[in-house]
This record gives C-alpha cells, sequence and structure tokens, in this order.
C-alpha cells in the first residue's frame, strides 16, 4: 500500500497562497541562449539543485500565477510562481517513490496533485494553505498509472485520467470526476484530458496506432470517435480546448508533430503538420493564444515553438539552444497571451516565459511639507508587472499600482517600489525623496489617572496650530463602559472668551464605540467681525466631562482616542483657516484606572495654592511669596506646578496671571483643571 504521509512545513512556506503566491528572491542562471522571436526571459532553477528533480507537471490559476509541481527525491514537491522560492516545498513524504504528479486549481485558494505510487493513484488537496493528507484515487488490483489532471482554470472540478494494466498487459483508460469513483472506459493507452468551462470531460488515448476521442457530454461517457486512421503509427496526443471549448489534439505521426484542430461541430479537420521534417520530434503540447495555437515539441536535444494561425504555421524556433538536453517539457499560455514553458535538464526544473521584465519607476504628488502629510505615489515604470509593492520608509508598506500614504511624524524618507510580475522582480528605491516637518496643526488629549468611580473628571482636548483659525472639528471617541461622558464643557477653555457663534456638539453612547463630534464656528452669523482663535500652543479647545465608573477592573488602561473615521457624516479633526481645511496631526490620550481604595486618594485643581477649590489671584501671590519671601509652601506642591513641567517656578504664577487677566492663547493651567484630580505626571513634589 502507498505511503499517505505528508509534510506540512509545506504549508508553512506556501500558506500564502491564498492571497494568492508566494513571493521570493529568484534564482536566475545565465545560460548563452539564441536570440528568437518569442524573447523568453532567462531561465529560472524552480528545484533544488541536488540533480534528482523530474517530471513536471505546469498549469496556471484564474489569475495567471504559475504553479508546478515535480518529483525531486522520489516526493512529489510544489513551487509556485510566476516568482519562485529557490527550492520547491515537499507535499509528501515515506519510503516509496512517486512519479507522474499532476496539478491542477480549481478556485482560489485551492490546489489539487494527483500522482502514481507503487501502482496506485493518489491525490492531495490545498485548501487556503492548508495541505491535506494523500487521498487514495484509484480502485482496482491492478497497477494504475500515469495520471492525468484536467488543467482548465475556469473549471471548479479536479478530472483526472489514467490507465490500468490488467495482468495480460492490455491497458484501460479509467476516467475520475471529480476525485469520485472511477469509471473504466475503452481499452487504451496514453490518454489526456481536458474539461470545458460547463464541466464537460473530453479524453483522447492511443489504441492501436490510431488516436480516439470520448466526451461524457456532461452526464456521462458516449460513442468513441476515431481521430485518426491511416498506416501511420499516432502517438504522444495532448488534448486542449480553446477559449470557445473546441478541442484539439496534437500528437506525433512518423516522427513529426502533428495538429488535429476541431472544426467546433463534433468532427477534425485534417491534420496540420507543424514541426522541423529536419528533426524527429517528441513530447509535442499545446496551447492556445487568442486567434492562435502555439505547440511545444522536443527534437535534437532542444526545445521548439510554433505558432498557428489558420492554416499556416511560423518555422519552428529553438527554445532552449543549450549544450545540454532539454526534455519532459511543458506548455502553457496564459489570459494575456504570455508563453509560459518548464523543462527537465541534468536532474534540474527550469522555467522560462516571454513576458516583458518589469522596470520600475514612480512619481510622488508632493515631496515635503508638515506632518501629517499625505502623498499620492503612483508607478510609472514600464514593462509588464503583475504586483506593485511600496516601502515609505517610516516602517509602513502597502501594495498597488498607484497608493496614498500618509507620514504622520517628521523626518526625511526614502521611498521604493518593487514590481514584479512573469518576467522577473526588481527594485528601484529614492532615497531622501519625502521629507516632513514637524506638524504645524495638533490635537492631543493629555494622558492621566484615574481611580474607579472617580466622578466628574475633567480632561481637555488641546490645540495646537500656526495660523488664525475661524474654527475647528473634534471627533473622538472612548469605551462607555470604562468611562461615562457626562457633556462637553467650554469653560476654563481658551475659546470661552470669544463668544463663538455656532457650537454643534454630537455625543454618541454605544458601549465601547462611543464618540462625541464638535463643530465650532466663532464668526457664523452677520455683521461677520471676522474674529479668530489666534495662532498658539496648548490651547483648551474643549474640555470632556466624564465619571468613572466604579466597576472598572483595575488597575487597567483605556484610551479616549481622536479619529478621522467618526460620525454620519465623517467628522476629521482639523482647523479652518482662512476658509480651507487644515488636518491636524492628532495625539490620543490613555486613562490608566487605579483600585480605589481607603483612605481615598487626595484630587486637587492645578493652581489652587491655597486649596479653595479655585484660582485666582490669590494663588498667583502665594506662588510668588513661596518662591521669594520665604511664604508658607501649599498643602499640595502639584497644584502649585501649574504648568506641570515637575517643578515650581515664576512661570507657574505668570500662568495663572495670565490666565485670569490676558487673552493669551494656551494660558490654562495642565491637568487637572478646571476639575479636580490626580497628577498624571511622575515628579519630585510628592503626592498631595
Amino acid at each position: 500500500m502507498a505511503s499517505t504521509g505528508s509534510i506540512h512545513r509545506a504549508a508553512t512556506r506556501f500558506g500564502a497562497y491564498t492571497a494568492y503566491a508566494t513571493f521570493a528572491a529568484i534564482a536566475l542562471i545565465a545560460t548563452p541562449f539564441q536570440v528568437c522571436a518569442y524573447d523568453f526571459i532567462e531561465e529560472v532553477t524552480v528545484s533544488s539543485g541536488d540533480g534528482t528533480a523530474s517530471s513536471p507537471s505546469l498549469t496556471l490559476d484564474s489569475v495567471d500565477n504559475v504553479f508546478l509541481t515535480f518529483i525531486e527525491n522520489e516526493e512529489v514537491t510544489i513551487n509556485i510562481g510566476p516568482l519562485f522560492e529557490p527550492a520547491g516545498a515537499p507535499l509528501t513524504e515515506g519510503d516509496s517513490a512517486k512519479i507522474h504528479p499532476s496539478i491542477h486549481v480549481p478556485g482560489p485558494g485551492k490546489f489539487t496533485v494527483v500522482y502514481e505510487e507503487e501502482g496506485e493513484i493518489l491525490y492531495i488537496e490545498s485548501f487556503a494553505g492548508t495541505f491535506e493528507e494523500p487521498m487514495l484515487l484509484s480502485l482496482s488490483d491492478d497497477p494504475d498509472l500515469a495520471p492525468e489532471i484536467a488543467r482548465g482554470v475556469a473549471v471548479p472540478e479536479s478530472n483526472v485520467v489514467w490507465v490500468v494494466e490488467d495482468a495480460g498487459g492490455t491497458k484501460f483508460v479509467h476516467v475520475s470526476r471529480d476525485l469520485g469513483r472511477p469509471t473504466e472506459l475503452v481499452e487504451g493507452n496514453d490518454p489526456t484530458i481536458a474539461t470545458d468551462a460547463t464541466g464537460v470531460i473530453y479524453v483522447a488515448y492511443e489504441r492501436g496506432g490510431d488516436l480516439f476521442h470520448t466526451t461524457d457530454g456532461g452526464l456521462g461517457f458516449g460513442t468513441e470517435e476515431t481521430l485518426t486512421t491511416g498506416t501511420e503509427a499516432d502517438s504522444e496526443p495532448a488534448l486542449e480546448l480553446d477559449s470557445a471549448g473546441v478541442p484539439s489534439v496534437v500528437f506525433v505521426r512518423d516522427g513529426q508533430a502533428a495538429l488535429l484542430r476541431g472544426d467546433g461541430a463534433g468532427g477534425f479537420l485534417e491534420p496540420l503538420i507543424v514541426s522541423d521534417p529536419a528533426h524527429s520530434v517528441s513530447n509535442p503540447h499545446l496551447s492556445f493564444g487568442t486567434g492562435v495555437s502555439f505547440v511545444l515539441y522536443e527534437a535534437a536535444g532542444d526545445l521548439w515553438l510554433t505558432t498557428i494561425t489558420g492554416d499556416l504555421a511560423t518555422p519552428p524556433e529553438n527554445v532552449s539552444n543549450t549544450l545540454g538536453i532539454e526534455d519532459q517539457s511543458l506548455l502553457r499560455v496564459d489570459s494575456i497571451g504570455l508563453i509560459h514553458i518548464a523543462y527537465r535538464r541534468d536532474g534540474e526544473i527550469y522555467y522560462r516565459n516571454d513576458a516583458a521584465p518589469p522596470v520600475p519607476d514612480f512619481i510622488a504628488d508632493v515631496t515635503d511639507g508638515d506632518a501629517p502629510l499625505d502623498v499620492l505615489f503612483t508607478s510609472t515604470g514600464t514593462g509588464y508587472a503583475t504586483h506593485h509593492v511600496w516601502d515609505f520608509g517610516d516602517g509602513e508598506t502597502a501594495s498597488g499600482e498607484s497608493i496614498e500614504h500618509t507620514y504622520h511624524f517628521a523626518g526625511v524618507y526614502d521611498v521604493s517600489l518593487t514590481s514584479s510580475g512573469p518576467g522577473g522582480e526588481y527594485s528601484i528605491v529614492y532615497n531622501n525623496l519625502i521629507s516632513v516637518s514637524p506638524p504645524s496643526n495638533v490635537m492631543s488629549i493629555p494622558n492621566i489617572t484615574v481611580f474607579q468611580g472617580e466622578p466628574e473628571v475633567i480632561i481637555p482636548v488641546i490645540g495646537k496650530h500656526a495660523d488664525p483659525a475661524q474654527g475647528y472639528q473634534i471627533a473622538a471617541a472612548w469605551n462607555e463602559e470604562v468611562l461615562m461622558m457626562q457633556d462637553l464643557v467650554f469653560d476654563a477653555t481658551d475659546i470661552i472668551g470669544l463668544s463663538p457663534e455656532f457650537v454643534a456638539p454630537t455625543i454618541v453612547l454605544d458601549g465601547q464605540y462611543s464618540y462625541f463630534t464638535l463643530g465650532l464656528v466663532l464668526d457664523f452669523s452677520t455683521p461677520f467681525d471676522g474674529r479668530t482663535l489666534p495662532a498658539g500652543n496648548n490651547q483648551r479647545l474643549v474640555n470632556m466631562e466624564f465619571d468613572v465608573k466604579f466597576q472598572t477592573p483595575a488597575p487597567a488602561v483605556t484610551t479616549i482616542e481622536l479619529r478621522n473615521d467618526l460620525g454620519d457624516p465623517v467628522i476629521a479633526n482639523i482647523f479652518t483657516v482662512e476658509g480651507t481645511s487644515a488636518l491636524a496631526a492628532l495625539d490620543s490620550g490613555d486613562v490608566t484606572v487605579i483600585p480605589f481604595v481607603l483612605p481615598a486618594p487626595t484630587l486637587f485643581v492645578r493652581g489652587d495654592f491655597n486649596n479653595d477649590a479655585s484660582v485666582s489671584i490669590v494663588d498667583a501671590i502665594g506662588i510668588l511669596s513661596y518662591l521669594f519671601q520665604s511664604g508658607a509652601a501649599s498643602d499640595c506642591l502639584d497644584a502649585s506646578d501649574v504648568n506641570d513641567d515637575g517643578a515650581i517656578g515664576i512661570v507657574d504664577a505668570i500662568v495663572v496671571l495670565n490666565f485670569l487677566f490676558t487673552d493669551i492663547p494656551g494660558s490654562v493651567p495642565a491637568y487637572p483643571f478646571p476639575g479636580v484630580g490626580l497628577d498624571p505626571t511622575a515628579d519630585p513634589l510628592g503626592d498631595c
């Protein structure tokens, strides 16, 4: 009995096939190929290089990824392109040699491989990168040999044909529809199979020097049809369907490659010789492009390719022309007419195609500005590329032909583009392309510490903007299961003295996805006086009032997140400057919840030197007296640290005086203010 073990490390290496293919560096072997009309790329080594590879099987999926299976060290191996791993990944393991693998890709994220092992036919399926254990397909006690799976990319079924040889040496064609119970058709040898888009199975085979053809019509196999008759010994048939589902067969007749074309009415035209009579040929293969047919065959140790249009065939081109001997060749033409070939030479499997190699290049619509900087990158490369991968230099990557990327932090960034396709993978890097300055416009929420059940926590949204603002929008989200918003308030903000004429807050409470949006315009109604919020730093734009739920597990950290995707319609965080929107860089705030313990933590108001729950000139005088006149210290030194810089100085008294008596933006005391709270910043001043 054949072994059914499999090596699941293959699933790790090729698990990215869900997306579809795994991409890596190509191992290219420089070979003195003859220049030919087909302009093939240099060959790619698909096997590992140990000289034991054979029996390649080539197919394409619906987006033209290339799948190659072959035998290496007596095990079934797979490699996925158009860019390949330096070696494939084994799908099987065991003590018995495997031969004749054949592969079909029935749908996204799935492929099926059949193979022969000790006279039995087995198959392996892969779903989304996970490889199943091998399963037995054949049922006879006689040897089951040389399986072939239908390769149609639009066919979800995996249909298989093989031969069973009885004790007298007679061979019979067997077919399995979609890996189901096999059906014996007729006596025959060297069968080949194809399936059309509707699921109809076509089988061609050889018997007694003639070729035969049968189809199941989607219901069951009917009367066989003779494809060729005569005294010649016809052999090595290869059956393919064109885009209309019309079957054609290429085969060897009297040492030449002959093409038997379907007439579209169930019959066939006269055979057309498509090889050079100077050579005896073997192993012909057929594939279809748009309006043309391609035939690849082996002769004189090389591979030859010809194109057939109507009744005319081009002179065959030598597409290998090496000192070694190429054999076991395969041919596929993809959906855009690119030619893919695979073959063996000296115990290695090679792959080539005629795609134009991608030559990457790109442009950026802007290259400098303040953070956050939005840049549109557009590929302008030449050649044929199916994938474009960008590295923006800031730790982020993306894929696509045209990509918009946002740089959130100041710096100078290199940008690279890697373009890949059937013709290879190439990269270009522009060093120091993007220069991002520190943001001129910022909205932030301070990090704070609260305790379980703490009421009326006042948390500000802080603004920085480089130009006078006519208004602004704010949108932020939080977890209502931790923080219960009570209100948005403007007391003790930099905006309250400007008497804004339009204020539109919206609070949406929805558990973990609660949020608010705020729109504010200073000068909204006639007569317009042109008032603005002067440019500045550390400006309080609005105060958020929360209660902390007592049931919140502690310690815990939750985030009040400034976001640009909230609201209906969506509200972004912007300042309005001269009638245009200036997008703000965003710095969200973390709220650390600590356990409530007795005695209860002491809360304070920032700037309240004398601990009377308000901020007044008395507090400024108290700070100055403490600093310069040997006055008594505050009961809470953190309350005297008005700007929360970890030290008490004359600047703290000035901040209080500016807050009380001037309109200087940014002169509001730091958190906690105007409500009470805990000090969010570790410093040497001690607890209150």
